[in-house]
């Protein structure tokens, strides 16, 4: 990380100025991201299924003054991506290959040697604790992309309050989410490393390879959307899998069909569904370590006690039990405003400082939150929004 953080110094970059990578789940880019947020630069992730055309949406917006860029994945090369990004006068570092116009990562590395320990540490000195560190974009609830805006404060925060209900001591776990998502970098990641804990990278998503590197690796959680864990399960190798080594098994971002539940529990590990999204910057509610199938199903938990939560009907008053109404968030972790989008911002927040989610929910008898409907029209797919 010290590397390269002398590297993005010798290259121009300084505090606030956005560093843009395209890349897979792999060390390269946990390592950028330290070394980015360690200097105040803001991250930005691009994902490798991103066109030419949304990647170049996101960086015009982002407006980065460097771009790290993986030569290909996947048999897929991104040479025209580099091409593009060239043009528009980006900088651009190439990984595990050459791309048009773009100097090399051992060439990148290198011209940061000469860079003092001391500037470096002035550097880091100089980020304060709500300065941003990562803009992930996300479509929200409108369909256009906008930059959420997350603060060093809030990654380390939330990471800190998850790592509680995940309760594992120096935990393990196979990363595949893309990197321009926060369960990427926030969720998993973040959480990880809070902890001291095993990060086991793996470049796409696959449910056989994932289930064995989760055992050969030991690791003590299983994390991601149900679509993977369902397609793990429908795997004939799942059944006979050594999981002795692990502790938890959590999802979010949709309900779990109650079979994968069910089929879930005969492992006999302990199981955590959680609630949040990318503004929110972390999980604010959790189920129970108890929980019954019934709220592991039907519900993503009760609040957080260090979060402020509370449902508003239309009108503004409170929406009482099983009455649905919209679920709102405060809290100094939350994102710190959408990227050059101030009418989003403000239409996203209350006047007094709400986060409005656009999810609607409802608080049962027993303090357990069901979310039933968002306020806009939309359908959610492994994590991401999809609009009809």
């Amino acid at each position: 990380i010290q590397t390269w953080s002398r590297a993005l110094l010798a290259a121009g970059i300084r505090k606030g100025d956005r560093v843009a990578m395209l890349c897979t789940p792999r060390a390269e880019f946990w390592i950028a991201f330290l070394a980015a947020a360690r200097i105040g630069a803001i991250w930005v992730g691009l994902n490798p299924k991103y066109t030419v055309r949304e990647c170049e949406y996101v960086l015009g917006d982002a407006t980065p003054r460097l771009a790290f860029m993986l030569a290909s994945a996947n048999g897929q090369s991104f040479a025209e991506h580099a091409a593009a990004l060239g043009d528009a006068g980006r900088d651009i570092v190439s990984i595990g290959g050459t791309l048009p116009g773009a100097v090399d990562i051992a060439d990148f590395l290198d011209a940061g040697r000469g860079v003092a320990e001391a500037r470096v540490d002035a550097a880091t000195a100089a980020v304060e604790t709500l300065d941003p560190a990562l803009i992930v974009y996300t479509s929200g609830s409108t369909g256009s992309p906008k930059g959420a805006v997350l603060s060093h404060y809030g990654l380390s925060y939330g990471a800190s309050m998850q790592a509680v209900h995940f309760a594992l001591d120096q935990p393990g776990i196979v990363v595949s989410f893309p990197i321009n998502h926060v369960a990427s970098v926030a969720d998993t990641c973040a959480t990880t490393l809070v902890r001291g804990g095993k990060i086991v990278f793996q470049e796409h998503f696959d449910p056989v390879a994932s289930v064995e590197q989760t055992v050969r690796e030991r690791c003590s959680m299983m994390a991601g959307v149900p679509t993977m864990f369902q397609m793990q399960i429908a795997e004939a190798s799942f059944a006979d899998a050594d999981f002795s080594a692990l502790e938890l098994i959590l999802w979010g971002g949709a309900a779990m069909p109650v079979d994968c539940i069910e089929t879930l529990q005969k492992l006999g590990k302990r199981m955590l569904t959680a609630y949040g999204m990318t503004e929110t910057a972390c999980h604010v509610t959790y189920t129970d370590a108890d929980a019954d199938l019934a709220v592991l199903a039907t519900t993503v938990g009760r609040p957080d006690p260090h979060c402020r939560i509370r449902i508003q009907t239309d009108d503004g008053s409170p929406a009482g039990v099983d009455n649905p109404g919209e679920l709102q968030v405060q809290g100094q972790f939350l994102m710190l405003r959408y990227w050059n989008r101030d009418e989003a911002t403000r239409a996203t927040f209350t006047d007094d400082g709400w986060l409005k989610t656009g999810d609607l929910a409802v608080v049962r008898g027993d303090g357990n939150i069901r979310i039933v409907g968002r306020l806009s029209d939309m359908f959610k797919s492994g994590g991401y929004n999809v609009y009809p």
